[in-house]
């Protein structure tokens, strides 16, 4: 089952909300039958895998603090060790340079941004590196790595000089380091994890179980998703590797043995360090593993707040040998706003509704809206009924008590023959809008309702019920009070219908808009929200507010990046002229990281990458909503039917076979970036990230990068890709204006004879308009040269007679619509 494309507007409700609000928007009453349970399932380990190819980072080497003074320090590492390709300093990052030296006489230099072969075959599968660090000030601490590298051979040896001077960001007068060493290069891949549930399905390894982290707020009926305050996280740590096949990298399962783990939390944005432990062979080996076989490590209880995780891994990788990662995971661990009080209550409000009113705490001072969700079962039979959801708002109650409303369509109840009256409402979370992330969770709310809508028994007295789009979206006259989009530009285009153009996150203007205005029906609309972060809940609601005032009617969306994801929530959970488009396609996107993207995970994370993603970003603020757990918690509240109305473009890098050449990423691939993301990608997004279930998949174009200013084409410029776009995101042209020249005849008894007569008419009513209204009818007449034209409404003239005494005159029509356009037809009467 899904929605028609039209939606039904009828006058708003009101409610009395908690709070003032600058102004009411329409939300949509979400449903959906039981088969879509599955998809609004919080999301498993296996759909939040952060992935690193980061070799072991920051060795801490400190610089010695006198004048003048060199120091050389020599370790051995065991093979697996590395360092990553990226060069920063804990004070100051920057890039430094490096040369590769390969077996005859292969040189490679990296010069902190781009690594080129000088001589040689170019070929070789190792190399002896020497490259060359800096700190801003002596005395300072360094980091030193080349990613992708694997230590084959030989060893390191460090030396270290101070010179006189000041602080500065790089030498001369900075403290120097310079490394030496044989590496070789692999692609294997250890995956960091954060496990929800890690006591549902516990396989232990161990004598020390995982217990699991329920809180006395919540009860132990239920447990929270791990990321509000005073829940303590559970970090899996998995491996895979990285298999090579036709269309590049495939990802396969593999054991990894840990031999040793150091943990750090720190605060994400003051990069203090809340909690630190180094785990021994004996410790890791004694650790817990989940189904999927990730070993876990559970985190200390950790009050509200943004964390870094930090993970130093060294292991033993099946089929691989000693290996050495750093991973880093974001945790933003949410103040709890509201929790459930488990009650709830529901009255018929209408002839097709039931209004649910969950109890609610408000715990902080939180006025915004939520989101929730439950599933509705029969409590007499235990049978699934439906699901339902969307965004909602407290509201004050008479005796002063809080309850969030949500609304069942009784036809849900007619299609389950369940008309008992008993019912529970099941899997109950509430959700906060930007982060997706549960405030709450109750396993089972009973509710009665004493008198059922007349709908709960349409299928008893018809034959059959109607399914029409508002048994999935409501009626479009729910409102929650939703503050005012700050500095959101409401432009005034004054456009029937068209497509507007929508950029992506921390962006300018996309597209190039003449691509998009040829004079197909409806016009073109650039969204103007440059350059900023938003959450995908706040980029929807600029998205409404800027579409609805541009267009009258209705609109489509074209959009880069995030701009896709931020569409789909509109189309979601907000009524706007975005559910009246009768275009082929509603909603179309290009390079939307619709699970996340690893860059963001690093910048969120801000490890040693976050300076160089951020000078890629532009130096915009991180968004939760791009990260990997973060987009995979929005998904579960995107309905099937809002997934079947987008159609998804990606692109990606070449891939060369040759190693070297491999290595060489400014050859290949979009930019530095591409060289931490997973798998082939268009420099910010790689391809499964890219994805979107049971979308519409337009496939994926070799060659083109995320933006400009990368080793490709940008994916947003391909003229012969946006023509289609920008046919298919448009309404079918209207017909032409076509005359009409019609006559009618009337048998009349009696006249000269007595024997009766035909009187005839013509009409041109049935004239077909074209996109604008016909305003003028002309008329002449024939068997003689025609007469001159007259002017009358739809119809022309009379023709009395005897019969066959009118069988010579033709009658011509010419019709003009209000656009001016003009069409003529010609008939004859008999």
């Amino acid at each position: 089952m899904k929605p028609t494309r039209a939606l039904l507007f009828v006058p708003l409700f009101t409610a009395t909300f908690l709070g003032a609000a600058a102004e009411e928007i329409s939300v949509k009453s979400l449903a959906g039958p039981p088969a879509e349970f599955e998809a609004h399932v919080l999301p498993k380990a296996e759909d939040m895998r952060i992935s690193t190819n980061l070799l072991k980072v920051d060795r801490d080497l400190s610089a010695t603090n006198s004048a003048s003074s060199m120091t050389f320090t020599n370790f051995n590492p065991a093979p697996g060790e590395g360092f990553t390709l990226v060069q920063v300093t804990t004070n100051y990052p920057n890039f430094a340079p490096a040369t590769f030296n390969g077996p005859n006489g292969t040189t490679y230099t990296y010069n902190g941004s781009t690594l080129r072969c000088n001589s040689g075959p170019c070929s070789s599968t190792q190399a002896e590196t020497q490259f060359e660090a800096f700190t801003n000030s002596s005395g300072g601490a360094m980091s030193i790595s080349v990613s992708g590298g694997e230590v084959a051979g030989g060893g390191w040896q460090l030396a270290e000089q101070t010179l006189p001077g000041g602080p500065v960001p790089f030498g001369p007068n900075g403290a120097t380091a310079q490394v030496d060493s044989v590496i070789a290069f692999d692609e294997n891949v250890v995956e960091v994890t954060i496990d929800p549930d890690p006591c549902l399905e516990p396989t232990l390894n161990g004598p020390q179980p995982i217990i699991c982290p329920f809180s006395p707020a919540f009860g132990e009926d239920r447990q929270p998703f791990d990321l509000v305050e005073g829940a303590t996280p559970v970090v899996g740590i998995s491996a895979r590797r990285s298999v090579e096949n036709a269309l590049g990298l495939a990802a396969t399962s593999a054991d990894l043995v840990l031999t040793s783990l150091r943990t750090t939390v720190m605060n994400a944005k003051t990069r203090r360090v809340f909690h630190t432990k180094t785990s021994s062979l004996t410790e890791v080996a004694a650790m817990p593993k989940n189904a999927a076989g990730a070993s876990l490590m559970q985190l200390p209880s950790l009050p509200a707040g943004e964390y870094s995780i930090r993970l130093d891994i060294e292991g033993i990788l099946e089929g691989v040998g000693p290996i050495e990662r750093t991973g880093y995971y974001f945790l933003p661990i949410q103040a709890q706003t509201h929790r459930l009080t488990g009650s709830a209550t529901a009255a018929a409000i209408d002839q097709n509704r039931v209004e649910l009113r969950l109890g609610l705490d408000q715990l902080t001072d939180f006025d915004t809206h939520l989101y929730a969700y439950g599933e509705v079962w029969s409590k007499r039979s235990d049978r699934p009924i439906a699901w339902i959801g969307g965004m909602t708002y407290p509201e004050v109650e008479s005796d002063g008590s809080l309850t969030l409303p949500m609304v069942l369509d009784a036809r849900w109840l007619a299609l389950a023959r369940e008309r008992d009256g008993a019912y529970e409402l099941r899997n109950v979370r509430i959700h906060n809008p930007d982060t997706f992330i549960p405030l709450d969770q109750v396993e089972a709310i009973p509710f009665t309702v004493d008198t059922l809508p007349r709908a709960a028994f349409d299928t008893l007295f018809k034959a059959s019920m109607e399914e029409d789009e508002s048994l999935f979206v409501g009626l479009g006259d729910r409102t929650i009070p939703i503050r005012d989009p700050e500095e959101t530009p409401r432009l005034k285009n004054n456009l029937d219908t068209g497509i507007m153009l929508v950029h992506g996150w921390c962006s300018g203007f996309a597209w190039p808009f003449n691509d998009f205005n040829n004079g197909r029906v409806g016009g073109t609309f650039s969204f103007n929200d440059i350059n900023q972060s938003r959450s995908h809940d706040n980029f929807a609601q600029r998205l409404r507010d800027q579409g609805d005032a541009c267009f009258n009617d209705s609109f489509s969306i074209v959009a880069h990046s995030q701009g896709g994801a931020a569409a789909v929530h509109l189309l979601a959970n907000y009524n706007s002229g975005l559910d009246a488009s009768t275009a082929p396609r509603r909603i179309q996107s290009m390079g939307t990281p619709y699970w996340g993207s690893t860059l963001m995970d690093l910048y969120l994370s801000t490890g040693p990458l976050g300076w160089l993603i951020s000078r890629i970003f532009g130096f915009c603020g991180p968004q939760w909503n791009l990260g990997t757990v973060g987009a995979a918690l929005w998904q579960t509240g995107i309905p099937g039917w809002a997934r079947d109305d987008v159609f998804y473009y990606r692109t990606r890098h070449r891939r060369p076979g040759n190693f070297w050449q491999r290595l060489q990423f400014w050859r290949w691939k979009c930019n530095i970036g591409s060289y931490v993301i997973p798998g082939p990608d268009d420099g910010v997004v790689a391809d499964f990230q890219g994805g979107f279930g049971s979308a519409n998949n337009m496939g994926i174009t070799d060659g083109e990068c995320h933006t400009g200013g990368m080793r490709y084409a940008d994916q947003r410029d391909n003229a012969g890709r946006n023509d289609i776009m920008d046919r298919e995101g448009r309404p079918d042209p209207p017909p032409p204006l076509t005359a009409v020249c019609r006559t009618v005849g009337t048998w009349r008894p009696g006249g000269p004879t007595g024997n009766g007569y035909w009187e005839y008419r013509v009409e041109a009513s049935d004239s077909i308009p074209g996109n604008n209204p016909i305003t003028d009818y002309r008329w002449r007449v024939s068997p003689y040269p025609f007469g001159p034209w007259t002017t009358s409404d739809s119809t022309g003239p009379f023709f009395p007679g005897l019969p066959g005494q009118a069988s010579n005159y033709f009658v011509q029509v010419q019709v003009r619509d209000s656009a001016g356009a003009i069409d003529g037809a010609s008939c004859s009467v008999p």
